[in-house]
């Protein structure tokens, strides 16, 4: 893990801090309380903050799932400019799509800071050296016995990473239930025994999603058929590096 990455990271969740206390500012600067209980009123199934954790978010310091950033969002909406209540947007308004976009970048920054954790601590010790020569004899025998030299192993896609398991043939189409996962796209007859909707992606990171203004981010191709079909981003296939 490097300086860089958690100082993008640390970055990141302070500019979506900034950008939704000024959303609050601009609807009447509703208290955490009120927006807990308009949010609970109005999407009681849609996601949930507690006020400690919405506290955490506003200052930029805590990360949170899309579900429950949308949830916050629409809740804080649901005051007009003049701070008077009003009927907050939809789930798949287009007012919510910049909110999508910056969550999938800060979410891209946490993995990104979660696969270089994993390579620091995942890296084996390796054993001392022997503070011994060895004899002619058994230098020889080693040789001998040594297995041809075999080709360096093909560099595998790293894992996606993103938060929210998907159906690599239909995207954020999943339900679970009782420690499953299944994909509810008609015909498709993809399931996992686990929960799979909350965890880390792993899925092989193998495109490249980008949007109409250049800026991108490594994905699989569950995520990246998500982004296309709900974000308007575009997306091509390539093998990354690492």
């Amino acid at each position: 893990m490097t300086d860089n990455q958690n100082s993008d990271l640390d970055k990141a969740l302070a500019e979506l801090g900034q950008e939704l206390t000024t959303l609050r500012r601009q609807r009447g600067a509703p208290p955490y309380d009120r927006i807990l209980k308009r949010g609970e009123e109005l999407m009681p199934d849609a996601g949930r903050c507690s006020k400690g954790t919405m506290s955490m978010v506003f200052n930029g310091k805590q990360y949170i799932s899309l579900d429950n950033l949308l949830w916050l969002v629409r809740s804080v909406m649901s005051w007009n400019e003049y701070g008077e209540e009003c009927d907050p947007p939809g789930r798949r308004d287009t007012v919510l799509t910049p909110w999508r976009e910056r969550w999938f970048a800060l979410d891209a920054l946490r993995a990104a800071r979660r696969r270089g954790l994993a390579s620091v601590h995942g890296e084996p010790a390796r054993a001392p050296e022997s503070p011994m020569p060895r004899s002619p004899l058994v230098s020889a025998a080693g040789d001998l016995a040594a297995p041809a030299e075999q080709p360096p192993p093909t560099p595998q896609p790293s894992p996606c990473g993103l938060l929210g398991g998907v159906c690599p043939d239909h995207g954020r189409t999943l339900d679970s239930a009782a420690g499953r996962s299944w994909c509810v796209a008609e015909g498709c007859t993809r399931a996992w025994d686990y929960e799979r909707k909350d965890t880390d992606c792993s899925e092989p990171r193998t495109f490249k999603v980008t949007t109409s203004q250049g800026d991108g981010l490594y994905a699989c191709r569950g995520h990246a058929i998500d982004m296309c079909e709900r974000l308007g981003y575009l997306a091509f296939y390539e093998v990354p590096s690492g």
